[in-house]
């Protein structure tokens, strides 16, 4: 299977799955992560509470992720210069 992911996803499934991955060989846009509501629901207190939770555990987790896969890129970047 060939797929596009973004790169945090690559990482879990490689660890989860023992999947491999590499880097594009091409630049893409990054991804973008949003949230959309109808304007109505604009002021409704509880869905601002809740998009507020859902923002702060996407922002932790995004971040976590990122922490984590920092060593696999560096291992990446040492590979893609020594082939």
């Amino acid at each position: 299977m060939i797929a596009i992911v973004p790169e945090q996803s690559a990482l879990h499934w490689e660890r989860t799955f023992g999947l491999t991955s590499s880097p594009l060989p091409v630049r893409i846009a990054p991804l973008t992560i949003s949230m959309i509501w109808h304007a109505k629901r604009e002021g409704d207190a509880g869905l601002q509470w809740l998009r507020g939770l859902v923002r702060d555990v996407v922002e932790i987790r995004m971040k976590e992720m990122s922490e984590k896969a920092l060593p696999i890129k560096m291992r990446r970047a040492q590979r893609s210069t020594t082939t």
